[in-house]
Parts: C-alpha cells; structure tokens; sequence
C-alpha cells in the first residue's frame, strides 16, 4: 500500500467520498419522494440504485479529473507547496458546493413540479420567488462544502507527511497509465460503442424508478440536449 503513489490514495478516498454522499442523497431523495401508490418492484429499485451509482462515479471522477492531470507535476501538487494546496482545496471547495446546490435546488423543483431540474428551468434558478430559498440552499451548500474542504485539507497534510518511497521514471509511468486507464474506464461507464448516459437508464422516462437513477446534476446539464 505505501508504494502507491499518496496522489492515487488521495484521489480514491476523495472519489468514495463523493460516492458515498451522491448515494445517501439519492436515498433521501427515494424514500421522501416515493410515491404511495408505488407499482415497481424490488428489483427495479435496486436497479435504479445501481444504474445511479455508475453515474455518480462519472461524476465523482469528473471532479477529481483536474487534480488526476495537473497535480503530477510537482509545481502543481497539494502535497508539496501550501499555494497548490490552497489552489487545489478552493477548487475542490467551489466544485462540490456548486454540486450541492444543484442537488438541493433538485430537492426544491421536484417537490412542486415532480420532475427534476434541467437547463430549460434555469430560470427557476433566479426567480424572485425562489430567492430565499435559493439563499437557503446556497448557505447550506456552503457550509457542508466548508466541512468538506476541511476534512479534504487534513487528508491532503496528512499525505504531505507520509514518506514517498524512491520511485523510478518507469514506476511513476507505469502508475500513471494504470491511473489513467481506471479513471478513463470509470467515465466511460459501460463495455460498448457508446459512454453511459441518461438514454441508457433502463426504464421508461420520466418514471420515477428513471428519476431516482438519474444523477441530477449530470441530468441537467445534459437532459435539455434531449429535449427534457
């Protein structure tokens, strides 16, 4: 375990981190949004958490990929100058508020429109009428990104301090090839011709079994492309 490069352990941690919150909010989001009359079964909904899972990871790596690019040059790594790690946990900080904000903005729109939010309901998004809500959903998203960029700067002194083993240039290449082939694998989401994608959920759209699948923020980015 110590000869893996403290960028690759970093990275994991900080992706099942991801996982785990995207996971418990989508299981918020299932058992305060399930309907009464609930026709799908078992199995449908442990496929929809499934399917969700592997469009958190396209997620979580997507937030991770920049760290995975840039931090191998040294000028660049959180381990090594307090500038990049500052560098790193602001854009850390910023990436999984904005994250946040759309998660609870989804909370928000599903509750009165029983669909999730999307580019075409930007607007929602500066409504007058929404505005102290979205001040609400803003704070909160800040504060539990500050508790995350705080937990994030203690694993990153943490590493600072662990001893980096003699490493050859074959070995870091090696390492970095692997690295790039899991997190490439990981976006990739699925054996085909095809990156997964929302057109993939296994269901009929705009089912809730479908909606728990989706990841929202992937969803709204991408959902108005497909006429949602």
């Amino acid at each position: 375990m110590h000869n893996i490069p403290r960028l690759f352990r970093y990275l994991l941690i900080v992706s099942l981190l991801h996982l785990f919150v995207f996971t418990l909010l989508r299981v918020v989001f299932y058992f305060y949004f399930k309907p009464a009359d609930a026709a799908f079964s078992t199995a449908e909904t442990m496929q929809s958490f499934l399917f969700g899972l592997r469009l958190d990871l396209q997620l979580s790596l997507l937030l991770v990929l920049p760290l995975f690019v840039f931090s191998g040059f040294r000028l660049l790594s959180p381990f090594e100058y307090d500038t990049s790690r500052r560098f790193w946990l602001f854009f850390q900080f910023t990436a999984f508020a904005a994250v946040l904000y759309l998660y609870f903005n989804n909370f928000l729109f599903f509750m009165h429109n029983t669909q999730l939010l999307s580019a075409r309901d930007s607007a929602y998004l500066f409504s007058a009428d929404n505005m102290i809500r979205l001040f609400l959903t803003a704070v909160l998203a800040l504060l539990l990104a500050a508790l995350y960029g705080s937990l994030l700067n203690s694993l990153i002194l943490y590493f600072s301090d662990v001893l980096v083993p003699l490493q050859t240039s074959l070995h870091k290449l090696l390492y970095a090839l692997l690295g790039s082939l899991i997190l490439l694998a990981g976006l990739y989401g699925q054996i085909g011709s095809q990156p997964l994608s929302l057109k993939d959920i296994p269901f009929a759209e705009n089912t809730f079994p479908a909606q728990v699948a989706a990841n929202p923020v992937l969803f709204y980015f991408t959902a108005a492309a497909r006429g949602h």
